[in-house]
């Protein structure tokens, strides 16, 4: 059974411009809900990178104290300096990813800021329907 494209409802005429509305607001809600989820993977990182930190600050402390032996093989300062190297890198990377989900928040915000809800839409199409220009018009004859 084919479907209407667009059905009116109580109040509300057919028309593709409130479906278009209810479409970005869908979409403006799907995008708020990936950036809670880049928020809280950025505290995850975060703790991560704070742990590993101290867990690097201790090994280079015991390495200097006189080395460490795991396994047989003991681990030099190349190996500290790289593991700094990489710890440096993924704190570059996230301190990006952090300055990338400020610029979305702030999207968002202008977006949610600047265009028109279906509430006030509403608002806007009864005080038209109220205050009709062609009945003053004609009262003005």
């Amino acid at each position: 059974m084919p479907r209407p494209e667009h059905t009116a409802r109580p109040g509300m005429p057919a028309s593709p411009f409130f479906s278009d509305i209810k479409a970005l607001e869908s979409s403006i809600l799907m995008i708020s809900q990936k950036i809670e989820y880049l928020v809280r993977n950025e505290k995850i990182l975060s703790q991560n990178l704070i742990v590993l930190n101290k867990r690097l600050g201790d090994l280079e402390s015991r390495v200097a104290e006189g080395g460490i032996a795991t396994g047989g093989e003991g681990i030099s300062s190349g190996d500290v300096s790289a593991l700094q190297e990489k710890i440096d890198a993924i704190s570059a990377s996230l301190l990006k990813l952090q300055q990338r989900t400020s610029k979305l928040e702030e999207i968002i915000n202008d977006i949610k800021d600047d265009y028109a809800k279906i509430s006030d839409l509403k608002e806007l199409k009864y005080v038209i329907e109220t205050i009709s220009p062609y009945d003053i018009k004609k009262k003005r004859r």
